[in-house]
């Protein structure tokens, strides 16, 4: 089940293939998690907050730059859904925080590496183009800029990733449910 305030989002996609690869989001993807452990969003749903102020942002920011907006859509709404497997619920004492780093995933493999790995897959069984594929995971994989530090293989190297990242640093660090 998609969330209704999601459902909107995804359906504000043009691209019938992207739009049917952004069905692959569901409730269980955002609606418990947080965005961060210790930096913003870290509420319930925070995840999802985050994602649709990130949304927000790059659908004002994208329109006004003249950005291809189906890319830039999509991969705002899929940039931070690996977060899902990189935090696990912290059960065994019932203290402290609620979420924590899952461990091997968080090292091994990171949300941002992992949610364009997702979302290859969910486009490639919606017959998502390879070009615009490349582009959106492209996207992701770079939605944390060019400070490696913060996590991004790659720096933005399109107005669409340049865009992402902006938003997502906004939000993180201005958002309204911050």
């Amino acid at each position: 089940m998609i969330i209704p305030s999601l459902q909107t989002r995804i359906d504000q996609i043009s691209n019938p293939k992207l739009r049917e690869a952004c069905q692959g989001l569901h409730t269980g993807q955002f609606n418990r998690w947080p965005a961060s452990l210790k930096f913003h969003h870290t509420h319930t749903k925070g995840l999802l907050d985050h994602t649709l102020e990130v949304f927000g942002i790059a659908d004002h920011l994208g329109k006004f730059m003249g950005a291809d907006m189906d890319v830039l859509l999509t991969a705002a709404l899929w940039h931070d859904v690996a977060k899902t497997k990189e935090y696990t619920y912290n059960d065994e004492t019932g203290e402290g925080p609620f979420f924590k780093y899952s461990g091997n995933y968080q090292k091994r493999i990171h949300h941002i590496n992992g949610g364009a790995a997702m979302f290859c897959h969910q486009a490639w069984l919606a017959g998502v183009p390879e070009p615009t594929i490349e582009a959106v995971m492209h996207c992701i994989l770079a939605h944390h800029g060019p400070v490696k530090d913060w996590g991004s293989p790659v720096a933005p190297q399109t107005l669409e990733a340049l865009i992402l990242h902006q938003a997502d640093m906004l939000s993180a660090h201005y958002g309204p449910t911050r």
